[in-house]
C-alpha cells in the first residue's frame, strides 16, 4: 500500500511580507527598537503552518534582483516602473525574516534576473509530475493561477481556502493554460502592464473562456461589439508582449532538493531569544504549544507599573546614528548575562539595618543609591509596601523585606521606614531609579518622602531615544546590557494561579528585588555620557527630573472635581450640539440624520 502524498509549501515571499505589513501598522521591538510590523505578522503565519497543517515540506522564494531589475524589464523598460520606492522600514524586516525562516529550517531560494514567481514555476515544473507529493502554492497573486495542475493548488493561510482547477473552471470559465492569455489581455496596472482598454478581469476571462485564445479571439473580432472590437484592434501589437511578460518562466537556474526543505520540529532554544528580542511574547506562547517545550512568555516587570509607551512607528533606517558605541542597543539582545544571586543581600535583623544606615551615611559625597520598591499591586495608591531595594555600587544590591510569607525572619515596615527615613529624605544623597514617580508614591503613602532624585533610567531611555516601543526595565537592560532580568511571572506565576509579590519566598524576592536597583546602575553608567553627549543633560536635570516629583504629587493628592460646574459644561455643550445639529440640516436643505454615516454619504 502507498504512502499518501506529502505536501510542499511554497511560499510567496514578498507577496506574504507586504500583506503582513499593511495588516499590521506600528509595532517595533521594545528591546532594538527596529520596526517589527511585518515581521510579526509574517512570523505568524508560518506558526499557523506549522501548527495547523503540519508541512512536510517548506520553502519560501524571495525577489532578490532589486533596482537591477529581471528580464522582463529587459523586454519592456516600462514594466513595474511605476511602483514606488518601498518603505524604508520594510527592508530591514525581510532581513529578519530571511534570519528566521533560517532558524525554523525554510530555505528562501532567490535567483538574480528573476521573479519569485519563476523560481515558484520552477519547482513546480520539476516537482509537479511526482505521485507521490503535492504542492501548495502560499499566494493569492493571480500570476500564480497558470501553475495549478492536478498536483498544484494554490493556498490562502489567512482564509484556510484552496483554489485548485475546480476553483478556476467555477469562477472563471478558463483552464490553468489559459490564464496567462487572460493576463495579457486584461493586463496588470501593478505591473504597469497595459491590457485592452475596457477589458477587465471578467470581460477578459469571458472573452478566452469562449475563445480559448487570444490569436482565436483575434480571428474573431468580428463577433465582438463595435467598441471592444476597436479597443482590441488598438492593443492588438501589444498583446504578445504581455503574453510574454505574464508567461512565468520554468527554467530558473536555482539550485534546490527536495530534502533541504524536509521540515523538522521547531528549535525552541534558538526561536525563544529571537521572538523575546523582538518582543513577540504572542509568538512565544503558540511556538510552546507547538513545540511542548517550557517558553519564557514575557520578560517585562509590571510591579514597577511602568505604562508601556503607545507603538510609534520607526521612519528611519539610521536610528541610533546620534547615539554612541556605549549608549546603542547591544546587537544580540539575546540575554547573554543572569543574576548572581551571592551579589545580593537580604537586611532581616536591627544589627545588619544599623549597619547598611552606617554605610550609606559615609558614602562619598555624589555617590549614586539606587532605590527601588516592591508592593503587592501596580497601582501605586493601591499597593502595599512589601521591601526596600538598594544599590550604590554595580553588581551589588540589598534587599529589605517588610511583608513575606515568613514575616518572623525580617523585620517590620515601622522599625524599617524609622531606620531609613533620614536616608530616603535625605537631599544630599543623589537617589535613581526606574520610574521614580511611582516608588515617591509609594513611599509617601508609608511615610516617607522620598528627596534627592537625580536619574531616572526610564526618562534617560525616553530622551536618548523617543521611538523605542517600551521603556520596561527588562527591555531596557536586554537592549543595553545584554541582560535578561528575572521575570516577575517565575515569581507571581499567571492567570488564576498569580500570587502577589508579599507571599514569595525571601530567597527568590532578594534576587529580583536588589536585581531591580543594580540594574538602574549599570543603565546610569550607560545613559549619563550620552545624555550629555547629546545636549539633553540641562532638559533632563532642570525640567525632566523635578517634574517626578511635581506628577507623583498630583497624583498622590489627586484633583478637586466640581460636579456642579462639571454638570453646567456638559448642558452648554449639549446645546451647542443641538443648535449645530439644526443648523446642519437647515443648510442641507432635508430633514436626516447627521450622526448618520449614510445619511450623511447621501446628502453630502
Amino acid at each position: 500500500m502507498k504512502d499518501p502524498p506529502r505536501t510542499l509549501y511554497l511560499i510567496d515571499g514578498h507577496a506574504q511580507i507586504f500583506r503582513a505589513y499593511h495588516a499590521i501598522r506600528s509595532l517595533s521591538s521594545p528591546v532594538t527598537g527596529e520596526p517589527t510590523n511585518a515581521t510579526f505578522g509574517f512570523v505568524g503565519m508560518l506558526l499557523k503552518l506549522f501548527r495547523a497543517y503540519r508541512p512536510d515540506y517548506v520553502v519560501m522564494a524571495l525577489d532578490v534582483s532589486g533596482d537591477r531589475g529581471t528580464f522582463r524589464s529587459e523586454l519592456d523598460p516600462q514594466y513595474k516602473a511605476n511602483r514606488e520606492a518601498p518603505p524604508e522600514d520594510l527592508a530591514p524586516q525581510v532581513t529578519r525574516i530571511a534570519e528566521l525562516c533560517n532558524l525554523m529550517g525554510i530555505p528562501v531560494l532567490g535567483i538574480e534576473g528573476y521573479e519569485a514567481d519563476d523560481v515558484i514555476a520552477t519547482l513546480c515544473n520539476r516537482l509537479g509530475d511526482r505521485d507521490d507529493l503535492h504542492i501548495r502554492i502560499v499566494s493569492k497573486d493571480k500570476d500564480l493561477q497558470q501553475l495549478i495542475d492536478e498536483r498544484v493548488a494554490m493556498f490562502d493561510i489567512h482564509t484556510d481556502t484552496t483554489f485548485d482547477i475546480d476553483t478556476l473552471r467555477d469562477e472563471k470559465g478558463i483552464t490553468p493554460q489559459q490564464v496567462v492569455e487572460m493576463l495579457a489581455l486584461m493586463g496588470d496596472n501593478v505591473d504597469n502592464i497595459p491590457g485592452v482598454k475596457g477589458i477587465g478581469p471578467k470581460t477578459a476571462a469571458k472573452l478566452i473562456a469562449r475563445y480559448r485564445s487570444i490569436d482565436n479571439l483575434l480571428e474573431h473580432l468580428d463577433e465582438l461589439s463595435p467598441k471592444q472590437r476597436e479597443n482590441v484592434e488598438a492593443a492588438r501589437d501589444r498583446l504578445a508582449l504581455n503574453r510574454e511578460l505574464v508567461q512565468l518562466r520554468m527554467d530558473v537556474p536555482v539550485e534546490f532538493d527536495l530534502s533541504d526543505a524536509a521540515t523538522k520540529p521547531l528549535d525552541a532554544a534558538a526561536l525563544e531569544p529571537m521572538f523575546e528580542q523582538l518582543g513577540f511574547s504572542r509568538h512565544l506562547r503558540e511556538l510552546r504549544e507547538i513545540t511542548g517545550k517550557p517558553v519564557v512568555e514575557d520578560a517585562s516587570r509590571s510591579d514597577a507599573a511602568e505604562t508601556p509607551e503607545p507603538t510609534r512607528d520607526m521612519d528611519s533606517p539610521g536610528l541610533f546614528d546620534h547615539m554612541d558605541d556605549a549608549a546603542k542597543p547591544c546587537p544580540s539582545g539575546q540575554g547573554s548575562s543572569s543574576a548572581d544571586a551571592s551579589n545580593y543581600t537580604t537586611i532581616t535583623t536591627t544589627n545588619q539595618l544599623n549597619d547598611l544606615v552606617k554605610t550609606l551615611e559615609a558614602l562619598p559625597a555624589g555617590s549614586l543609591l539606587s532605590v527601588d520598591t516592591e508592593t503587592t499591586s501596580v497601582d501605586p495608591m493601591r499597593a502595599d509596601l512589601c521591601g526596600i531595594s538598594l544599590s550604590w555600587q554595580t553588581e551589588q544590591g540589598v534587599y529589605i523585606p517588610v511583608r513575606s510569607p515568613s514575616p518572623d525572619e525580617h523585620l517590620n515596615a515601622g522599625t524599617v521606614l524609622a531606620a531609613m527615613r533620614p536616608i530616603l529624605e535625605n537631599p544630599a544623597i543623589p537617589k535613581a531609579g526606574q520610574n521614580l514617580k511611582y516608588d515617591w508614591i509609594v513611599l509617601r503613602r508609608a511615610g516617607v518622602a522620598l528627596n534627592g532624585i537625580v536619574f531616572d533610567s526610564m526618562i534617560a531611555a525616553h530622551l536618548i531615544d523617543a521611538l523605542r516601543s517600551s521603556y520596561k526595565l527588562d527591555n531596557l537592560a536586554l537592549a543595553y546590557l545584554d541582560y535578561r532580568m528575572i521575570p516577575l511571572s517565575d515569581l507571581l506565576g499567571k492567570g488564576r494561579k498569580q500570587i502577589t509579590f508579599d507571599r514569595v519566598p525571601l530567597d527568590q524576592a532578594v534576587v529580583y528585588a536588589a536585581e531591580d536597583s543594580d540594574i538602574v546602575l549599570r543603565l546610569h553608567e550607560k545613559f549619563a555620557p550620552q545624555l550629555e553627549l547629546m545636549g539633553l543633560q540641562k532638559l533632563f536635570d532642570e525640567l525632566e527630573i523635578p517634574l517626578v516629583t511635581v506628577l507623583a504629587e498630583l497624583q498622590y493628592h489627586g484633583i478637586s472635581v466640581d460636579r456642579t460646574e462639571l454638570a453646567h459644561q456638559n448642558d452648554l455643550l449639549a446645546g451647542r450640539v443641538t443648535a449645530l445639529r439644526e443648523k446642519i440640516v437647515e443648510t442641507a436643505g432635508v430633514e436626516f440624520n447627521p450622526d448618520s454615516p449614510k445619511q450623511l454619504a447621501e446628502v453630502l
